[in-house]
């Protein structure tokens, strides 16, 4: 149901931890930005939208290991929505499809305590239990149901 809901606001509303990984090609001893996937959107304006838990990358060592970059190696740049190194150190293993990872978690929106929210989870839980589909069998329409009418007002607006 958390599934539903986020996919139709478009936001993740708990929080969700992620690991990236990325390649190594022309990266070591020199700053490098890391793109990091689409998050969802924080409703603070001036909160980054995420907590970035380790940077890592395996090393020359056989059986590779991984190692973790010290938090002032790195910095979060919330506008671009990128991961700034200032350098990833020469020992990064260069026979590995992606090295260099970087795990990060989602802040906790506000959202998960408003209760038209949990009111919208039950209401679709109790229709799938009911229905087992959300459609018909004879006109294969959409059943009208209060889930989307309970969460429209909070889905952000596209432009």
């Amino acid at each position: 149901m958390r599934g539903a809901v986020e996919d139709y606001l478009g936001m993740s509303i708990f929080p969700i931890s992620y690991r990236v990984w990325y390649g190594s090609e022309s990266l070591i001893s020199s700053p490098v930005a890391l793109d990091l996937p689409e998050v969802s959107q924080n409703q603070y304006a001036n909160q980054p939208g995420i907590t970035v838990d380790a940077v890592g990358y395996y090393n020359n060592d056989f059986p590779a290991t991984p190692t973790l970059l010290a938090s002032t190696d790195y910095q979060y740049d919330p506008s671009g929505n990128k991961l700034l190194v200032q350098n990833l150190p020469t020992d990064v293993n260069t026979s590995m499809t992606a090295p260099v990872f970087v795990e990060y978690t989602t802040v906790a929106n506000p959202l998960q305590t408003y209760p038209q929210i949990k009111q919208a989870v039950l209401l679709l839980f109790t229709h799938l239990y009911n229905n087992r589909s959300n459609t018909t069998e004879i006109n294969l329409k959409e059943i009208p149901f209060g889930f989307g009418a309970l969460l429209r007002p909070y889905k952000p607006l596209v432009m």
